[in-house]
C-alpha cells in the first residue's frame, strides 16, 4: 500500500491545506512527518524539540502564515499555532482537535481536529484531518502594520502637537512618519497627542470599540516592555464597515534638565529613548447574533518607531550618538544580526555590535553613532532614512525580527533666545494674554517654525507657535494664562 492509494472524494489526497484570511495571509495546515534526510527536530504536543518517544511523533502542524514579499509586512513569514500561546510549533496528533480561537493570534470559526491516523505499509502513518471554517459575515478590525523595510512607522499613528493646528487628515492618509515633532519638559507637564486610525473591512459594524496606547523605549524584538499610557484607553466608539474611527491618547514625556537644554538650544542631539509608540485594539464585537469576533487579529497593533536627527553644520559635522534596544521575548537563548541599510555616501553608521547571542528574556542596550561630511551632504536637504533591521537565527534562515527608523535631517546651527514675557491684552473674562518674545539666531533664522511653553508647578501647561520674521524675531502668544 501507498500514500497514492489513499483518499477520496470527500477526503482528497494532499500534503498541505491552506485556509485563505485575505489574499497576503492564510492559515497552513501541514502533516509532518520524520523522514531520512529531514525533519529530525520535529516538536512534540507539547512543542517540545526531541521529545522521549521513538521516533518523534510529527503530526499536523498549524501556522499564521503570510506572504513574505508583501512590501507592507515585516514579520516572520510563518508562526506557529497553537493552544499553549506561545510562537512554537506543536504536533497535533490522532483525536487531537484544534479551536483556532485559543491560539494567539486568534481565529473565530476555525478548528482542525485529526479524525484518524492510517497505517502505511514502511510509510509514517496517513492522517485524515477535517476543518471547519464558516465564517459568513465577519468583522475585520485592523491598524496598518509598519511599512519595512521601507521604514518602522504606520500612517495610522502619529504625533499632534495640540498648540498649533489640529492634524486629523479627514481626507486623506496621515504621514508615515511621527507627524509634529514630540515636546518634553522635565516634570512631564508638556502634552503631546498621539493619535491612531482604527480601521473596519469587515461586512457589519464594530461595536464598543477600545483602544489602549503604550510607549516603550526605542528597541526591536520587545513585545512585553511597553507600557500603557496613564489614561491612554479611548473607546469604546462604533466604526461603521468600510470605515475608519480615530483614536487619542494625551502624552507627557519627561526628560532630564541637562538633555531639555540640549534640545532648547537648536536639538542637535536626540538621545531620547521614549519615542516608540504602540497602538493595540482592545476588543470590539458587532450586534448581529451570534456576536461576530474579528475574523483576523493579527493586524490588531502596530507601533511606531522612528526618530529624528539633526546633525548640526560643521567642518565636519559633530558626530550624533544615539541609544536603542533588542529584545528577547523567549524563554530561549537567541541569536541576533542588525543590518542597516538607507545610508548613501557622506553618511556613516557606526553600530556598538551587530551581532549578539541574547539570553533568554534579556534586554540589551546599544549604541549607535552617525558620522555625516558636510562636504557631500548639503544642510537643510530633506530627511535621510536609515533603517536598523534586526533578523533572528533559525536552523533555515535568518528570519526578519523587528527594527528602526532613524530621520537624519542634517541642519545649520541655531540659538533659540528667550528675551521677555509680555501681556498682550486680555480676554473677555479678563484674564491676561500672554507672549513670549525672543529670537532665533543662526544663517537661516527667518521663517522657521518655533514653539515655546510655560508649565505650572501644578503641571498646567501654556503653549503655541509662530514664525519668524526675517530677522529671527518672533512672538509666539502662549493664551490666557491666570495671575500668579
Amino acid at each position: 500500500m501507498s500514500y497514492a492509494a489513499l483518499g477520496s472524494a470527500e477526503a482528497p489526497l494532499t500534503h498541505a491545506i491552506r485556509v485563505p484570511l485575505s489574499d497576503e495571509h492564510y492559515i497552513f495546515i501541514e502533516n509532518r512527518q520524520p523522514g531520512v534526510s529531514y525533519s529530525q527536530e520535529l516538536p512534540g504536543p507539547t512543542g517540545e524539540a526531541n521529545p522521549p518517544t521513538t521516533p518523534n511523533p510529527g503530526g499536523i502542524f498549524v501556522t499564521d502564515t503570510t506572504n513574505p514579499y508583501s512590501p507592507h509586512l515585516y514579520r516572520s513569514s510563518v508562526h506557529a499555532l497553537n493552544p499553549h500561546g506561545y510562537n512554537r510549533a506543536s504536533g497535533l496528533q490522532n483525536g487531537d482537535t484544534l479551536n483556532l480561537l485559543s491560539t494567539y493570534p486568534a481565529y473565530d470559526g476555525i478548528t482542525i481536529k485529526v479524525v484518524d491516523a492510517i497505517p502505511v505499509a514502511g510509510l509514517p502513518d496517513a492522517l485524515e484531518v477535517e476543518v471547519q471554517w464558516s465564517p459568513g459575515d465577519f468583522l475585520e478590525l485592523g491598524i496598518r502594520p509598519w511599512e519595512a523595510p521601507k521604514a518602522y512607522g504606520t500612517h495610522d499613528i502619529w504625533i499632534d502637537w495640540p498648540d498649533n493646528e489640529e492634524e486629523h487628515y479627514v481626507d486623506g492618509d496621515p504621514p508615515l512618519g511621527n507627524g509634529d515633532e514630540t515636546h518634553y519638559s522635565v516634570h512631564g507637564t508638556v502634552k503631546n497627542i498621539i493619535r491612531a486610525r482604527i480601521h473596519n473591512s469587515g461586512t457589519v459594524d464594530a461595536k464598543e470599540v477600545s483602544v489602549v496606547f503604550e510607549i516603550n523605549k526605542l528597541g526591536m524584538g520587545d513585545k512585553g516592555k511597553f507600557v500603557a499610557l496613564p489614561g491612554g484607553i479611548d473607546g469604546p466608539k462604533e466604526i461603521p464597515a468600510g470605515g475608519f474611527v480615530d483614536f487619542q491618547a494625551s502624552w507627557f514625556p519627561k526628560v532630564s534638565p541637562a538633555i531639555l537644554a540640549e534640545l532648547e538650544a537648536g536639538g542637535s542631539t536626540k538621545k531620547l529613548l521614549h519615542t516608540c509608540v504602540r497602538v493595540k485594539i482592545l476588543h470590539g464585537e458587532s450586534d448581529v447574533p451570534p456576536d461576530l469576533g474579528d475574523l483576523d487579529q493579527s493586524n490588531n497593533e502596530a507601533q511606531e518607531n522612528i526618530f529624528d536627527f539633526h546633525p548640526t553644520a560643521g567642518s565636519p559635522y559633530e558626530p550624533e550618538d544615539f541609544e536603542f534596544q533588542v529584545n528577547n521575548d523567549f524563554d530561549f537563548p537567541i541569536e541576533v544580526m542588525l543590518m542597516p541599510t538607507g545610508l548613501i555616501p557622506g553618511l556613516d553608521l557606526e553600530l556598538e555590535q551587530d551581532y549578539l547571542v541574547l539570553s533568554p528574556y534579556e534586554n540589551r542596550v546599544l549604541k549607535g553613532r552617525f558620522h555625516t561630511d558636510h562636504e557631500l551632504i548639503e544642510p537643510g536637504r530633506d530627511g535621510i532614512p536609515v533603517n536598523i533591521h534586526a533578523f533572528l537565527a533559525t536552523l533555515d534562515s535568518w528570519d526578519p525580527f523587528g527594527g528602526v527608523t532613524i530621520n537624519v535631517y542634517p541642519v545649520e546651527a541655531s540659538d533659540m533666545q528667550f528675551t521677555s514675557l509680555q501681556q498682550i491684552g486680555r480676554t473677555s473674562d479678563g484674564l491676561p494674554n500672554i507672549a513670549v518674545f525672543g529670537t532665533l539666531l543662526g544663517p537661516d533664522a527667518g521663517d522657521q517654525p518655533v514653539d515655546a511653553a510655560l508649565s505650572h508647578d501644578l503641571g498646567t501647561m501654556y503653549g503655541g507657535s509662530a514664525l519668524t520674521d526675517s530677522g529671527g524675531n518672533f512672538v509666539i502668544p502662549l493664551g490666557p494664562v491666570p495671575l500668579g
